[in-house]
């Protein structure tokens, strides 16, 4: 806990998960670090709203890789609108890539 980091289950059920730190849109964004990650090339980070993350598993996430970062974001948006769940108000979605 020192460094910030909280395990899987403490995150899911965390009642502020869902609050807003920061947005895009705004003329200043305030920085929000999660320590220093390093991505190995080819490796993808998945930002979206919780339009997404709510609707689909990790698994289900997966089953729709597409190594095209643009073809893979628009397969998760269709399987997540795919599901019509009631009162979904938004899911976006964008992939970072590692160059190669």
């Amino acid at each position: 806990m020192e460094r910030g980091e909280i395990d899987k289950t403490v995150a899911e059920n965390y009642p502020r998960r869902d609050a807003i730190t920061s947005y895009l849109g705004i003329w200043e964004l305030k920085e929000i670090s999660f320590g220093e990650t390093r991505l190995s090339p080819g490796a993808s980070v998945i930002l979206c709203t919780d339009g997404l993350y709510r609707t689909l598993s990790e698994d289900e996430i997966a089953e729709v890789y597409a190594q095209d970062p643009q073809k893979w974001a628009e397969k998760l948006i269709r399987e997540t609108l795919r599901k019509d769940i009631p009162y979904q108000d938004n899911v976006t979605v964008a992939i970072a890539t590692a160059k190669e």
